[in-house]
């Protein structure tokens, strides 16, 4: 793998070799099972524990976001987080990883840690004009790129429930997964959690960073 940039935990979460989340977007063409099995395979044989977050429910805001139904939405998130698992299963299976969780949202929604998180997020959502701005632009990009048009700011409203539920999981995730430290990898930078790690905003993290690995 092809390390481009990393935060401070991230280097030593790299160094110690210890727990990283990888991140799978639903929608993402970049994430088909040859970039699936290379990432699977470097991740299972560098750290000591691999997680794989499949944000299903998350992404039906952004779903319902596109316009698509309440029901549609559900439906269409659920299919296509099965069919990544599926994916990421038979690469595990193949090779016999052991060291590799697949992480759904049902599994984390009554975790405390993930519910403290989330409500800090929209807290500080709420009061930090400079973070709420961040979001709502980051939104608006995911947006622009599906709808091929500016959306309405309702439809960002929306929409920013996908990154808010994303960032809370990730930002707290040593605690909800009872780790000492994480890293968050992921093929592109995600610049809000970047700046959220270096304390520009009121949301802060717990012992995590990130890695750009492709």
């Amino acid at each position: 793998m092809n390390i481009k940039e990393y935060s401070l935990v991230g280097t030593e979460v790299l160094t110690e070799r210890k727990s990283i989340i990888i991140g799978i977007s639903i929608n993402n063409s970049y994430f088909k099972e040859p970039n699936l099995e290379k990432l699977i395979s470097w991740a299972c044989g560098t750290f000591e524990s691999v997680y794989i977050m499949i944000p299903d429910q998350p992404t039906v805001h952004t779903l319902l976001a596109l316009g698509r139904t309440k029901e549609k939405a559900e439906k269409e998130a659920r299919l296509k987080a099965n069919n990544l698992e599926n994916k990421c299963l038979t690469i595990i299976e193949r090779f016999k990883y052991t060291n590799i969780k697949i992480v759904r949202w049902g599994m984390v929604v009554e975790n405390i840690a993930y519910v403290e998180s989330l409500i800090d997020i929209k807290h500080a959502y709420d009061l930090d004009a400079y973070f709420k701005q961040a979001i709502r632009k980051a939104t608006r990009e995911v947006l622009v790129k599906n709808l091929s048009r500016v959306p309405t700011e309702n439809e960002v409203d929306v929409g920013i429930n996908f990154l808010l539920q994303e960032l809370a999981f990730i930002c707290r995730s040593p605690e909800i997964l009872n780790k000492v430290k994480t890293a968050y990898v992921y093929h592109k930078t995600m610049l809000v959690m970047k700046d959220i790690l270096e304390d520009k905003y009121a949301f802060k993290p717990s012992c995590v960073g990130f890695i750009t690995a492709e």
